[in-house]
């Protein structure tokens, strides 16, 4: 095919990249695969920050447990003191 394009047109270059081209290309080729390399920091980023979120929610659920019970403590300790009185 390359040879009977070059025959028909013979000014173009139908089989040969330009130096230029192939520099381009290769170029190309570093950034996607700079690309993914981000990409996939992203997306392990992302996961640890979901995970980091689960366990602060867990962690304010428990706050707040404990803090039920502080209260509830509280409460009975006070009530006990106004009874004796």
């Amino acid at each position: 095919m390359c040879e009977l394009a070059e025959k028909i047109l013979p000014n173009f270059a139908f089989c040969r990249p330009s130096d230029e081209d192939v520099a381009v290309r290769n170029r190309l080729l570093q950034l996607e695969a700079g690309k993914r390399a981000v990409e996939n920091e992203l997306e392990t980023t992302r996961r640890r920050l979901e995970q980091s979120e689960g366990g602060r929610e867990a962690l304010m659920t428990q706050i707040g447990t404990v803090h039920s019970h502080m209260f509830y403590t509280l409460k009975r300790y006070v009530k006990s003191k106004v009874i004796k009185m």
